[in-house]
This record gives C-alpha cells, sequence and structure tokens, in this order.
C-alpha cells in the first residue's frame, strides 16, 4: 500500500464508486413507503405512543426527491407532511442521504475497521459533512439549517452500502430543536433481472428542548420499475394538461399501469413454491402460486387460482433475544394474463409447520410499536423458525386478507 494511503482510504474509493452506479440505477425506481408514526409529550412519563400510518409513493430524480399518492402518477415536490396531514415527517432517506453522505465525494471520512453488523462484516467509517447542509424542519416554514455527521456500515466484498446513522450537527442552541437522527438500513431487491441494493426501513427521531419526542418509523416495500408505455408526470397538481413539465418515460415495465392492484375485500390464500431456507440471503426472489380466493361481499374475484405471486426474502435475522431466526416474506405483485398487479394485502393467518410460528400483524398500533420487529406492511408476512433445518416448507400455505392501496 502506498504510505499516502491510510486503511480504509482504497476500500472508500470504491465504494464511493459502487454507490455511485446504484444511484443511477435507483433512478429507474419507485417504491411504496409506509410510515408509522409515534409521539411522546414533553412531560409525558411513558414510551412513545402510536399516533398513525402514513402511505406514499417516493421516487429519487438524481437531485431530490417527489413523492405522490399511493398508484398516483403525479409526483411532487412538496415536503411529505403534505401527504401526512401534519406531524413529524421527514425527507432525503430514498437516496438523498445516500448520495450526499457517500456518493458525492463531499463527506470527510475515518476508518473505524470492520464490524459485525447483523451476522455480516462490516466496514465502519464515520463521517461528517462540512457546513450547514441539512434542514430541521417543524413545519409552519419554522426551520434551520444544521451540519451532518454520522457513521456508515458497508461489506467490503460486495462495496454495498448496508447501514447509515445520521446526526444533525450544530444545531442553534435558540432552535427548538435538541437533537435529529436517522439511521436508515438497506436491502437487495430484485425488480426485472436486475438485483439493486434499496432502503429498507429507517428510524427517525426527533427531540425537542421541551422534552417532546416524535419518531417515525419508515419501511419501503413494493418497489417497481416505470412503465414504457406511459409516463410518470413531474407536474404541479391542478396544473393545465399542456403545461410543459419534466416526465420520465423508461424502458423496462414492470407493471401495465401504476394503478392497478389485487381488489380489496379478497381472502387469497398463497401456497409457496418452493422452500425457504435459512441458507437464502436477504433479498433473494420467492414465489408462491395462490391456491384459493374468496371474494366478500361486492367484490370481485380478478385473479385465478394458480395464479404466480411474486416476492423476495426480506428479513432473515436472528434476534440476541431469540432462539428463532426472524424471516420476513415480501410478496409484490401477482401475474394475471400477461399483466401483473400489485399485491396488497395483510396476513391473517398461516400453516402449522414444525418450528414455524408465525406472526400475525394485524393491527398497525400494536404490531409496529417502537419495541416491535413487526411492522404491518402490505405484502409482508414475519415468522419465527426455530430448528435446525431453519426451514419454511415448500406449499406452505398462508391466508391474506387484500386491501385499499391507500
Amino acid at each position: 500500500m502506498p504510505q499516502d494511503l491510510r486503511p480504509g482510504d482504497l476500500l472508500i474509493s470504491r465504494i464511493k464508486a459502487h454507490t455511485q452506479q446504484q444511484l443511477t440505477h435507483m433512478l429507474d425506481y419507485t417504491c411504496l413507503e409506509t410510515v408509522h408514526r409515534y409521539g411522546k409529550p414533553a412531560r409525558g412519563d411513558w414510551d412513545a405512543r402510536f399516533a398513525d400510518t402514513v402511505r406514499m409513493e417516493v421516487l429519487f430524480t438524481g437531485a431530490k426527491e417527489m413523492y405522490s399518492a399511493p398508484g398516483d402518477r403525479h409526483f411532487s415536490e412538496e415536503h411529505p407532511e403534505a401527504f401526512a396531514g401534519g406531524g413529524f415527517s421527514q425527507n432525503g432517506l430514498f437516496g438523498l442521504y445516500l448520495d450526499n453522505v457517500v456518493a458525492s465525494g463531499a463527506a470527510l471520512y475515518q476508518y473505524r475497521g470492520e464490524e459485525n453488523l447483523a451476522g455480516r462484516g462490516a466496514a465502519r467509517y464515520d463521517f461528517t459533512l462540512p457546513g450547514l447542509n441539512q434542514t430541521l424542519s417543524l413545519g409552519n416554514n419554522i426551520e434551520v439549517l444544521t451540519g451532518t455527521k454520522g457513521t456508515f456500515w458497508a461489506d467490503p466484498k460486495s462495496l454495498d452500502v448496508l447501514r447509515l446513522d445520521v446526526r444533525a450537527d450544530d444545531i442553534p442552541p435558540q432552535f427548538p430543536v435538541a437533537s435529529s437522527t436517522a439511521v436508515l438500513d438497506y436491502a437487495p431487491v430484485r425488480i426485472g433481472e436486475r438485483d439493486i441494493m434499496l432502503l429498507q426501513s429507517a428510524d427517525s427521531r426527533m427531540e425537542l428542548r421541551s422534552g417532546q419526542v416524535n419518531r417515525n418509523l419508515a419501511e419501503l416495500t413494493h418497489c417497481r420499475s416505470f412503465e414504457a408505455q406511459s409516463s410518470i408526470s413531474f407536474a404541479p397538481a391542478g396544473s393545465e394538461p399542456g403545461a410543459a413539465a419534466p416526465a420520465f418515460m423508461l424502458p423496462g415495465a414492470e407493471f401495465a399501469r401504476a394503478s392497478q392492484a389485487i381488489p380489496a375485500g379478497l381472502r387469497v390464500t398463497l401456497a409457496l413454491s418452493e422452500a425457504v431456507t435459512g441458507k437464502m440471503a436477504v433479498g433473494a426472489p420467492i414465489d408462491a402460486r395462490i391456491a384459493n380466493v374468496t371474494a366478500a361481499k361486492g367484490a370481485r374475484a380478478a385473479i385465478p387460482d394458480g395464479a404466480v405471486v411474486r416476492g423476495r426474502v426480506r428479513r432473515l435475522e436472528r434476534p440476541p433475544d431469540s432462539g428463532a431466526f426472524l424471516v420476513a416474506l415480501e410478496f409484490t405483485d401477482v401475474e394475471v394474463d400477461g399483466t401483473r398487479l400489485r399485491f396488497y394485502a395483510e396476513m391473517e393467518k398461516a400453516d402449522r409447520a414444525s418450528g414455524v410460528e408465525a406472526l400475525v400483524t394485524a393491527g398497525a398500533e400494536r404490531a409496529a410499536r417502537p419495541k416491535g420487529r413487526t411492522p404491518n406492511l402490505p405484502g409482508v408476512a414475519y415468522f419465527l423458525v426455530r430448528g435446525k433445518s431453519t426451514e419454511i416448507p415448500k406449499g406452505f400455505a398462508i391466508v391474506w386478507k387484500t386491501e385499499g392501496m391507500i
């Protein structure tokens, strides 16, 4: 190694180049962001309580993030608080932090060696972004610029960023916010023929000097590419149809229409097409077939038995307080007559199998509490799997109730 290179210098240059490439791929995709919000009052002596759930589509343009209502084609630059109707909301989670901290090269890095992160060896770097570059907002135009510092971890072999821990720095003492932090976790997602690292979850927290605490737990699911046959509009809401506005028309359609989804009010039984084992990697694609569909009164069963449902292994980890693996399976779309329909559903129950315990997540307030590990997400099923084989067997049946996109 040349004498002018410090430990970690060569690795960080490779991580930055790899992240820049990953971000160019991210321009092709949009994801559904589900945010469970919590709050603790200034003089409360109890843990933060569940407040509400907000869902929106998010995309990264390379310079900014844009948002829309689920299934809508019209993306806006408005802050996420416009979709949340007030309360604590945060932008920059999908792509901006990763771009600013790692890809842009503007940060100052200090290599801290390798650590174990969720069972994987990870290179740790502490960073500081010079200058005032982060906006803290309390809504109603109450905001201030601060600095940014924190830590990130990357796989030294794949060069993928695994986790990013961001903290606001140099907050003016007269500003009402005492601290603002965000922990972002990334995981591989297979979309079409491409594997890409995308944000999977984010834990954001803002504490005011009064003692009030706001916390958001965000999870991204149903990531998809833009359509080839139609455009994603960046026009302001209510603008004239003929007004000039930039739009994306990208190849590689994954869905025929952004708004097409399985009708709500169906009970759908899925049977795994193959076993899910502990040897699989997070992000590994999985398939299931529809074994049965029951339509509630007034609903229409638009999907036939035998249709293929596409998904992936979302989580595969052994919590420190458990002798079992926590496994999350995410199902995103169903193939019907050559068209892919988005799969929005809540797991109701599952088969019984040796060593497999289904964690039913009905009710966001109960399941997505801050101490919980199984947030209520559309199309996501959670299991505790015990035993040497760590396997959910082929043919294992999961029963879902389909729901609306909002």
